[in-house]
């Protein structure tokens, strides 16, 4: 009778022990490695109040530097700002533009703010914004 018991509780343990958890949360260590050469990012995507006003950004680049500065401009226009990545539990990107008042491009306000990451790779980023009006997909542009 105990080998009845003793039995599924060993596999119980050994799958629970043997499983890995898949962590989707950025630290400041691996979101290092995703910034570690110059890149330019294009924002594929962008919803803003269930508008889909991708449109606005199609001629848009971010570059993001390894020294946490980033770049936005397009074919005509560029600024400067700031990103960093939150802690690991609040897995966030957050976007500062340098004199956002000045911006001249008005699309690239939506830009700035802490950005909650839904999802991630090495050339993709999903992002929501904190009061979930917004929802950015950049990508990674070739080189």
């Amino acid at each position: 009778m105990k080998k009845i018991f003793l039995l599924p509780a060993v596999v119980i343990c050994l799958l629970l022990l043997s499983c890995k958890k898949d962590s989707n949360t950025l630290t400041q260590t691996n979101a290092s490695a995703l910034f570690n050469t110059e890149a330019n990012w294009a924002v594929t995507n962008f919803i803003k109040n269930g508008n889909d006003v991708t449109g606005s950004y199609s001629t848009s680049k971010i570059l993001f530097s390894p020294d946490n500065t980033l770049a936005v401009s397009n074919d005509a226009l560029a600024i400067t700002g700031s990103w960093a990545f939150g802690s690991a539990t609040e897995n966030t990107l957050n976007l500062l533009l340098n004199n956002p008042d000045a911006i001249v491009y008005e699309p690239w306000k939506d830009l700035q703010g802490d950005w909650k990451i839904s999802a991630y790779t090495t050339t993709t980023f999903n992002l929501q914004s904190n009061d979930n009006s917004k929802s950015m997909h950049l990508e990674k542009l070739p080189r």
